[in-house]
Parts: structure tokens; sequence; C-alpha cells
């Protein structure tokens, strides 16, 4: 535990485990946006594709979800400006 410790090994633990799930991330994106997004507009109708976005955009406005992204957000923040 790095709290407990600061040691090298834990904090380059955290970086390690901190870097691979921003690589599991961003290959989860792409295959978004290579393969589900572009199958959904090829096989779902206009009508379909229209309700999945407006459900979208409603969760993205809920104030559960905004405080939930910014809470991380701010994690980010604060792990960037501590080691950089």
């Amino acid at each position: 535990n790095y709290t407990d410790t600061k040691s090298a090994e834990s904090k380059l633990a955290i970086i390690t485990n901190a870097s691979g799930y921003g690589d599991l991330l961003m290959r989860h994106i792409e295959k978004e946006n290579a393969a589900a997004y572009p199958f959904a507009a090829k096989n779902l109708s206009e009508e379909l594709c229209d309700q999945l976005n407006d459900k979208t955009s409603k969760f993205e406005e809920r104030e559960d979800t905004i405080k939930r992204k910014k809470y991380y957000l701010d994690i980010l923040q604060r792990l960037q400006n501590k080691y950089q």
C-alpha cells in the first residue's frame, strides 16, 4: 500500500496498473467505434437509433452520472498533479 510505505515499488505498481487500465479503456473504445457503432448504424432502424441516443443523452445528464464523472476526473487531476 503506497499510503503506508511510500515505496518506489508501490508507486510503480500504481502507475503500471493505471496505465494498463487506460490501455484497456482505449481498446474498448476502439472496439466500440470499429464494430459496435457501425453494426448498430447498419442494422438498427433510425427510430431505434434515435431512442438509444436519447436514452444515452438522458443518462449523461443525470445528476448522479455528472457527479460520478466529476469524481473520477478529480481523481485523475490529483494523480496528474502529484506524479508530474
